[in-house]
This record gives C-alpha cells, structure tokens and sequence, in this order.
C-alpha cells in the first residue's frame, strides 16, 4: 500500500469527526440517589441509563457495589437546570461534579483517612458510598464558579475578563437537603418540586441558611432525649407520692 501524500492539486482532506450534539443537550442534569446505600448518579438524560450508572460506581468492598439497577431502590434527588440554549455550559458542569465525586471516593484527607480506617471494610465500604451531603457542596462550589475551564463563568468576548456567572435553578425533592452545603452563590435559585407538566414548582430563599441537617437532627435527638427524662422523672414523684399516701393511709 503506498503512502497518499499531498498535493496543491489534490489535498488531502479530513473528515469532520465532530460529535452532533442534540438540540438542549446539557440544559439539565437530573440526579438520583439509592435509597438505602446513598449512592449518587448524574445523568444528562431524565432516564437513568443502566451501562452509564454503573460505570460511576468505584469498587467499595464484596457486595457494596450494585451488580445492576432496581427501580424500587433508585429515587429522584435533584434537578439542575440552566437557561435555554447554554448547553454547553451545563455540560461543563456536569463533567466538573462527575471528578469530585471521583475524587471523594477515591482521594481522602487526612481526617476522613483516620477516620476510615477505624472503621472495618463494610462500614468504609459503606460511607464512602453515601455521597449524598458531598455532592450539594460540590454542586454549590462548582455553580459558584469553582474548577479551572468552568464555563459558567461568563467572559466578556470583547475585553475576554470575567462578567459574572451564568444563572442555574436547583429543583429539590427534599428541600432541607439544601442546607448540607455551607453557603450558595447568588446565581442560584432553589425550588421545592421537579419540574414537571401539570406541577408548580415553589421557589425558596436561602437568605438565612439553617444549620447542617445531621447538626438539627442531633440536636432534635437530644431535646427528645431531654424531655423524655422530665417526664420519667415527673411519673416517679408521682409513683412515690402514691405509694407514701397508701402507706399513711394502712398506719
């Protein structure tokens, strides 16, 4: 087989080997989280792909990785959307969360290394799958501009400097999980509801950020744990005072 060389007359060409992007495609990134194991998977599409998913699960330990995926185990978590025609923006977020979340199973300080290896290998196996909390910080970090080549960042085509970021709106099945990041960039607008034909979806504020939900749950716990002492302690009086009663009534 001889070897094509270019000529003035006849050059040769290249095809186009650009991918055709559909029309809206990165628009929305849909999340869904596994109900019992906490597992996170960002998609592109509103339908789970099976292949896809499970190419985002690390090996975390014998029998902690899902061989295949049950609709009854798999729910909503949340939606991502940005404004029309700036797919291109999303899917540059999209690919920005899909490395943390790599990073978080893969990576460990040096706190969450200690940490883990106190545990035994289901227990490690098992927290590092729940990456529920750490994906609503990255999805704060990265819609605030966070990562080198983010394009949500918007730039001036003229002087080429920063001119802000480009807004996104967050729809919430839960809106409490919301709370799990520290603070949220102006750009950013919750929503209580997927969107979805026929329903409304509730906007919310985030002006005032309430404490972390394990922080107001532990907190919850212990003025349960609290009043429930009260009250054994109310009930005993109230047993001791019967009992001194009866026996003044037998003298």
């Amino acid at each position: 087989m001889k070897w094509l060389k270019a000529h003035p007359q006849n050059p040769i060409t290249i095809p186009n080997t650009k991918l055709h992007v559909p029309k809206g495609h990165g628009e929305n990134i849909w999340l869904w989280h596994h109900t019992d194991a906490g597992h996170v998977v960002y998609s592109l599409t509103p339908q789970m792909d099976s292949n896809k998913a499970l190419a985002q699960f690390p090996y975390t330990g014998k029998k902690l990785v899902p061989p295949k995926l049950r609709r009854d185990y798999w729910a909503p978590f949340l939606q991502i959307q940005f404004p029309a025609g700036q797919g291109e923006i999303g899917r540059s977020v999209w690919q920005k969360l899909l490395e943390l979340k790599k990073r978080h199973e893969l990576e460990w300080g040096d706190e969450v290394r200690q940490e883990y290896y106190c545990m035994s290998r289901e227990e490690r196996g098992r927290a590092i799958n729940d990456q529920r909390a750490n994906v609503i910080a990255d999805i704060a970090a990265v819609l605030g501009g966070l990562g080198k080549g983010n394009k949500i960042v918007l730039k001036d085509e003229k002087t080429g400097k920063e001119a802000g970021l480009c807004d996104a709106k967050v729809f919430w099945t839960n809106a409490r999980d919301r709370f799990y990041a520290a603070s949220w960039p102006e750009n950013v607008t919750h929503w209580v509801g997927l969107p979805r034909k026929g329903v409304e979806s509730v906007q919310l504020d985030v002006a005032e950020p309430e404490p972390a939900v394990e922080e107001k749950e532990a907190k919850e716990g212990e003025e349960g744990e609290a009043k429930e002492g009260e009250v054994k302690e109310v009930k005993e009086g109230e047993v001791e005072k019967k009992e001194g009663e009866a026996t003044s009534g037998k003298l």
